[in-house]
Parts: structure tokens; sequence; C-alpha cells
């Protein structure tokens, strides 16, 4: 079954194979790892405060002596081959476990790479599996061309058991072209193409052969970084400031409680000071949130590229530690689109191509010609026509939603708490969430395109979701009471990985798009993955 060009990958693979013995080092450090940074930053905060018992470091060092020995004996019982047409893993401390995974089930093998992996040639593997919304097991340290091997041939096994499967469900009587839509269905709905555009012949020539189809600098990430919403990078703080007044004690430190007195001394600061301060804050935090998205893009999606390869697509990115990310083109089951104020000026946008598994591949800065290279490459299609609205009642009820909210909060804070009639602010959310939701259904637009189901949404942010119809995995039509009343529905198409949801609908249009869902999936002769 194995293509022939794969064939010095197995024999590379078909031997029992242990990992290098510097994996005992990464398998220690990955028990470390489940403590978390914030626990770490508790344990030498009393470690340095030196009012632990002397007996705690004995404990301490056995406790890193059973570390270091349970890393060794995971080391010594990970064992792996390719036998067949099977991944067989043996691993196991105390209670052996053996796993066979079949190679046409792997879905990806991701590669990655710490800095300690760079220094000793070696790099950390991944694999995914059909069926499995998590990563299967991981390989903490291998050499880097056992893995690339890895990656390649459970690709070859993939790409070959799409196309067995393909040609065996096609039907030489059957035209799918000829075959009408369902009765009701939207009249801009052409039947499914022929799926994955072709691979130039030059890259079939190589297996490692790229096309770069996205490519980030660090004048990119700078701006991508800096066009954000500017509040969102002070989220990574968030744990050190749960464990802030734990710590005060131990490390001694009282500057919380020196600024609670000075601002209780300090009664006479009027409305303009305290406004003036709030405002300082904001800009502050606004400008330390800015950096701290700068920094992270940096560290994240330094050198970015996502390539083009003869099995699909491919993402590498890292300064400190590099990932890699492989995903043939059938399994992306739906491609979102974000693109906040800042980002419109500059005309960029944040892709994601959600994968099945967790390793989606995320593409910041997108501009317009790579957002329509990489949707020609996973739809083959003509771009989505958003012919379809919402209805307007949508508007009516998040109006009356708003309205019982504000009324509540306003007589909480007016009749049980020291405010008085500064309850009566809650009312202002009305008329801004009524705006809101005007805006939202004023710019919600939708609609079938090709086999493709497409939705694009807007108030401050821009977003489109697409799904081919042959991806969807279930479908649902949901009626509230208040839809119920005016023959209102909502849609909701659930793919491998996500939920594509049209919501506020005629029911008849919802009852036609629901039946054209099913009949993309039961007659289309390709695989949802």
């Amino acid at each position: 079954m194995v293509a022939e060009a794969s064939q010095s990958d197995r024999a590379l693979l078909s031997q029992p194979l242990r990992q290098p013995p510097m994996a005992v080092v990464f398998l220690a450090w990955r028990v470390v790892r489940e403590i978390r940074f914030v626990n770490l930053f508790i344990i030498f905060a009393l470690l340095s405060s030196r009012r632990l018992p002397v007996a705690i470091f004995p404990i301490l060092a056995l406790a890193l002596g059973v570390v270091i020995t349970l890393g060794i004996l995971s080391w010594w019982r990970f064992v792996f081959q390719i036998e067949g047409d099977d991944l067989m893993v043996s691993k196991g401390v105390l209670a052996q476990e053996r796993l066979v995974i079949p190679l046409s089930r792997v879905q990806s093998v991701s590669l990655g790479q710490s800095p300690l992996h760079r220094l000793n040639g070696l790099t950390r593997v991944a694999i995914d599996t059909a069926g499995s919304s998590a990563v299967e097991f991981e390989i903490d340290a291998l050499e880097q061309h056992k893995a690339r091997a890895l990656q390649r041939l459970t690709a070859d096994y993939r790409r070959e058991a799409e196309i067995s499967t393909s040609l065996g469900t096609m039907s030489p009587e059957f035209d799918l072209a000829m075959a009408p839509p369902p009765t009701g269905a939207p009249s801009s709905v052409v039947p499914p193409g022929p799926g994955i555009a072709p691979i130039p012949s030059e890259l079939l020539n190589d297996r490692d052969a790229v096309e770069v189809l996205a490519q980030r600098t660090l004048r990119d990430l700078v701006r991508i970084g800096l066009t954000q919403w500017p509040w969102a990078g002070l989220v990574f703080l968030v744990p050190l400031f749960a464990v802030l007044d734990d710590l005060r004690e131990f490390l001694g430190v009282e500057i919380l409680d020196d600024v609670e007195n000075a601002v209780n001394r300090d009664v006479s600061v009027g409305l303009v000071s305290l406004l003036f301060l709030f405002l300082l804050l904001l800009v502050l935090g606004a400008l330390f949130g800015l950096l701290l998205q700068t920094g992270r893009e940096v560290l994240t999606n330094w050198d970015l590229r996502l390539s083009r390869t003869p099995k699909g697509l491919r993402r590498d990115s890292g300064l400190f530690s590099r990932v890699s990310i492989a995903t043939s083109l059938d399994r992306i089951q739906a491609v979102d689109t974000s693109q906040l104020p800042m980002q419109k000026r500059f005309g960029i946008r944040r892709m994601v191509l959600h994968t099945v598994g967790e390793s989606d591949l995320v593409v910041p800065g997108a501009t317009e010609d790579e957002l329509a290279r990489i949707r020609e490459l996973v739809f083959d299609g003509p771009d989505p026509v958003l012919d379809r609205r919402i209805s307007r009642a949508s508007v009516f009820l998040a109006a009356r939603s708003s309205v019982v909210v504000a009324v509540v909060s306003s007589a909480v804070l007016g009749f049980l708490t020291p405010l008085g009639w500064w309850g009566l602010l809650a009312l202002v959310m009305v008329p801004v969430q009524t705006f809101e939701a005007y805006r939202r259904w004023q710019l919600h637009r939708w609609g079938v395109t090709d086999g493709r189901i497409s939705q694009f949404t807007q108030f401050l942010t821009r977003n489109t979701e697409e799904m081919e119809l042959v991806k969807a995995q279930s479908v649902s039509v949901r009626q509230s009471l208040f839809q119920r009343r005016r023959s209102l529905a909502s849609v909701s198409v659930k793919s491998a990985e996500g939920t594509l949801e049209v919501p506020m609908i005629p029911l008849d249009e919802a009852c036609a798009l629901r039946d054209l869902v099913l009949y993309y999936v039961e007659t289309s002769p390709r695989s949802w993955m």
C-alpha cells in the first residue's frame, strides 16, 4: 500500500526504536511542567523566604530523585516501530501498554523543537489520529531524520487511503452534476466540484518541495501585535495577580497595604483627580498590554511559514520552541477569519484553518492575496455569494433581553446597595445593546455557494466562517418559543471541528438548508476527511 518513494522511510522505522538517552531529561521535565509556572513561582517564594523547616530539603531531594527515576524507566519502556501497515507503540512503567495505530488513521504528525531540542539535534513528535480530539501520544525527543521519516510515511498512507476511498465510493452510473438539489434549496447552490486543486508537477518530483503561501517577518509580527485589542495582553498577568496577596507575607512585601493606607488618608481627592488617575491607568494598561501581545507574537510566530507540500499544508514557527504542524487539505473542516478595526487599516486579518484534532493552522496577519490563495487550495471553488439575511426580529429579542437585565441590575444597585440612584446607570446598557444588535443584524449575511455554506458578521470585529457541506457531521434545526411564534428557526451545521450556526431565519428556509446539507452528505463521492 505504501508508495515506492517511502520505502527508505519504512526501512528506517521498521525496527524497534527507542528515544535517544537525552530523552530522559525531557521526560523528567514533562513532570515538572505539570506543576505550572504559578506553582513553581510559589515554591520558589517559599524556599527563598527561609521560613521552611530544614527537613523539607531532604524531601525535595527525594522527590527530585523519584522524578529522574521515573524519567529513566519511561525512556527504557517506550519502544515504537512500523510493523506492516501499523504503528506499534509499547510503553508504561508499572503496567505495560501496547498501542496499535493504523497508519492510514494517523491524521497529523506535528514536530516541535525547544532550545534544548535544537542543541541536541532532536525533535518532539505529537501524533493525532482520526476520531480523537486530542493528541494520541507524544514522543518527547527523537532524531530529526526519524521524525521527518515518520511524518512523510504517515502522510503517504493517509493520502493513498483518501484516494482509495474516493475511487471506491464513486459510481460511473451516477453523475452528481445531474442530480437536482432538494425542493426549496437556495437558488445559488451548485453541486460540489472535484475537490482539491491539482498539485504542480514540479512539486511531485520532490516529497519535501514546498510553495510558501505566507511568511512573517519581525516587522509583520510587530504590526500584528500592535493592531490587536490593547487590553487582551493583560490576561497573561491574571495568574500572577491571583497569588500576589498569598505571597506577600513570604516575600515581606507590603506595597499593597501601603497603597491602601495612602488612599484611605487622602480623603480630599476630587472627582477630576480620580478620573485623571483612571484614564492614566487605562492608557498605561493598554500600552503594557500591547507590549505583552507583541512579545508573544514574536516568540510564538517567529519566522512563520505556511507552505504547500505534495501532502497538503505545513506551518513552521517559533523563536525558542520551533513547532511544525502538517496536515492534508481534506482534514481541514472549516475556515474562519477575523479582522479588528486597526487590522482593517493595514489590510490584514487572522485566519484559522480548523483541522481534525487540536492542530489547527493559524495564519495571523494574512493579506487578501494570501487569503485568496489559501481559500483556492482548500475549497477549489468561486468566492462565496452572501445574498441572504437573518430576521429583523433578532434586534427586538436582544433589546427585550437587555431591558430585563438592566431593570434587575438597577433594582439591585438601587435598593440593596448604598449606591442609591447610581443604579439607574445600569439602564444605559439598553440603548447600547440595542444599537449593537441593530448593527449586527444590518451587516449579517450568509449564503450557500458551490456546496459551501458561508457567513459574515460584524460589529467591531469582522468575522467570516466557511464550511463545505460535505464536511457536516450533523445538522439541526432549533426553535425557541420566541422563534416558534414568528415561524423562525436557527440552523446548526456541526463538523468534526466546530459548528457554524445561522440564527433567526424563516422556518421553511431553515428546513431547506437542513435538507440540502443532508443531500450533499449522502450523495457526494467525496469523504469528509
